[in-house]
């Protein structure tokens, strides 16, 4: 598989979701982090997935560190409701998407501090070392955190640290972080959403989950934006926005 020569992403990172980089005015702030917040089933892990693919077919390497599930897991997923990307085994192959992660998982799973045993600077360094491997330009990190850690000084400290290594790294990093709600009226501004450049919200409708889904840029730091929330919907082809 011959890649394009990989294009600059010093501005804005398009994600190949036409809607959504229309929504951002461009894209996603290149270098810069985002987190992608959303309840269970409203589509993170398959937006991401999509924005790495669009990414890596342009010649861009990346990395998805999955510490939740399985590689495996996400790609067969992912093949699954989007068959025309069934190509992104392709890419996996060249090491234009790297998917990694499992391993740091279970290191951390066995111990009941992290600051003890396995600590947050083993943690930085397996993260970097799946970074390096093919040199990504952009990182995916899933919603790990939020479960091994709980709401504590300790996850807000873990949170900070991985953001400031990424910030050295200089990568476009994009977060995702599982709320225990769909609708935008119970949004909460948390602690943690302090650090993050960028932040959209996923939601459902509590009343019809028949109608699909809406985002909502809720921050983007130095960047103009749309306002309000935008209907998407996932489809055989991709996500796709509500005209």
């Amino acid at each position: 598989m011959e890649h394009k020569k990989p294009v600059s992403i010093d501005t804005n990172l398009e994600t190949g979701i036409e809607g959504l980089d229309h929504l951002l005015n461009g894209g996603l702030p290149a270098k810069n982090q985002t987190l992608i917040v959303g309840g269970p089933g409203t589509g993170k892990t398959l937006m991401v997935m999509e924005i790495l693919y669009h990414t890596a077919k342009k010649g861009i390497p990346c990395a998805y560190i999955a510490f939740d599930e399985k590689p495996d897991n996400i790609v067969k997923n992912f093949k699954n409701t989007f068959p025309n990307m069934a190509d992104i085994e392709d890419l996996i192959k060249k090491k234009m998407i790297v998917i990694d992660g499992n391993d740091t998982a279970s290191r951390i799973a066995t111990n009941k501090v992290v600051e003890t045993g396995y600590s947050m600077g083993d943690l930085i360094s397996d993260m970097e070392g799946i970074i390096r491997s093919n040199e990504s330009h952009v990182v995916v990190i899933d919603s790990f955190l939020k479960l091994m850690l709980g709401k504590s000084l300790l996850y807000n400290k873990s949170v900070a640290a991985i953001i400031s290594n990424m910030r050295r790294l200089n990568v476009t990093t994009i977060f995702t972080l599982d709320i225990p709600y769909y609708d935008s009226t119970k949004m909460k501004f948390l602690q943690e959403m302090l650090l993050f450049d960028c932040i959209l919200g996923l939601y459902q409708n509590d009343q019809d989950k028949n109608m699909g889904f809406g985002i909502q840029i809720i921050k983007i730091r130095g960047f103009s934006y749309s306002r309000g929330i935008k209907a998407y919907t996932v489809t055989s082809e991709g996500i796709k926005f509500n005209q």
